[in-house]
């Protein structure tokens, strides 16, 4: 699973880069207009308190605009709306909008209180020490306490975004079994990576801005939409891999998603498929080691596929047969042909562990 996860963190934005340049480009352009204007606002005496509530406006449609784009990127991502590129992007603010708007205020102010929760004992013990270790200590456990609530309620956003109805209380329990997980690729990877390309092209940029022109300054913002769509990406990512897609049909119960743990089997002109959930904890490298320990003593011996998401075992002793693994929305599928069915015994000791 997190080969897969942070495998699509780049893999996406790569392999649909035409479509979320031409639906992201009309919002960029808006975007570093409107930070170029910005500034400008904040000069001058006389016309202080109006510049100030420009700036304030100013900000409110930014903040709108970066709205828009992360419903725009996780649509593309997630959806695969080509729609939306050939409109050059989205143009209503809707009802999908305004929801994503206060849900992410909703979380914010969520996140806000249980961190202040937590902290306030802390406070008072930095009352006793002065010294500056503790300060950066308990910054740092502020950061990662905000991080982590927000890997766990995060998954709101995209299901927003694709017009789905995900709860708090759901996206907890779906990232329940995936804490490190959602927390590695929602938090620690892209804020990780967005510091190397910031760092890198933050330098390039100051360069070009010194030699050249100060007006190539607006680089900057073209550098954070980058930056922005990355990080989105890794969020739409974890959603696509921990959320089942038919997941509005699943009843949370407690702690637990009611989500299948059997193993299906169908038989069908010489051909066997064994379906194994990922509820079951397998990971792709599991499954394919139980397939290789059952077929290799067949002569099965020759990997003809060994690809991120499907494999493949041949052997040239029983004409055309063939053993493969693949995945099919939150399984893992067997498909043996001319030889025996996949052993599903194998997998059952899996599931009494659990």
């Amino acid at each position: 699973m997190y080969k897969q996860v942070i495998s699509s963190i780049f893999n996406d934005i790569f392999e649909k880069k035409t479509n979320l340049f031409k639906a992201l480009l009309i919002p960029l352009v808006l975007l570093v207009v409107l930070e170029q204007l910005i500034p400008l606002g904040v000069d001058g005496d006389s016309k202080e308190s109006a510049m100030s509530m420009m700036t304030i406006v100013g900000f409110f449609i930014l903040f709108v605009i970066n709205i828009v784009m992360a419903i725009i990127t996780h649509r593309v991502l997630l959806l695969e709306d080509e729609n939306i590129s050939k409109n050059w992007g989205l143009y209503k603010f809707t009802g999908r909008e305004f929801k994503f708007f206060y849900m992410s205020v909703i979380m914010g102010i969520i996140i806000l209180i249980a961190t202040v929760i937590i902290m306030v004992p802390l406070s008072f013990l930095s009352t006793y020490t002065n010294s500056e270790v503790v300060v950066i200590g308990m910054l740092i456990l502020v950061f990662l306490i905000a991080s982590f609530l927000f890997s766990r309620l995060s998954l709101i956003l995209p299901s927003i975004a694709i017009d789905k109805d995900i709860s708090f209380t759901q996206s907890w329990v779906l990232t329940s079994k995936y804490k490190f997980l959602a927390f590695l690729c929602v938090v620690l990877i892209p804020t990780f990576v967005a510091l190397i390309i910031s760092a890198i092209y933050g330098l390039a940029i100051g360069f070009l801005t010194t030699v050249i022109s100060s007006k190539l300054v607006f680089l900057n913002s073209v550098l954070n939409v980058f930056v922005n769509v990355f990080v989105i990406s890794a969020l739409s990512a974890t959603y696509k891999h921990l959320v089942p897609k038919d997941f509005d049909r699943i009843e949370v119960k407690d702690e637990t998603i009611n989500q299948s743990k059997e193993i299906t089997v169908f038989d069908k002109d010489g051909i066997s498929k064994v379906y194994i959930p990922f509820s079951l904890e397998y990971s792709f490298d599991d499954i394919k080691e139980l397939v290789k320990e059952q077929y290799t003593k067949l002569g099965f011996d020759c990997v003809v596929v060994d690809k991120e998401n499907s494999w493949m075992l041949k052997t040239s002793d029983i004409g055309q047969a063939y053993v493969g693994v693949s995945i099919l929305n939150e399984n893992y599928k067997i498909e043996s042909y001319n030889t025996q069915r996949p052993n599903q015994e194998l997998f059952k000791i899996k599931e009494v562990e659990l």
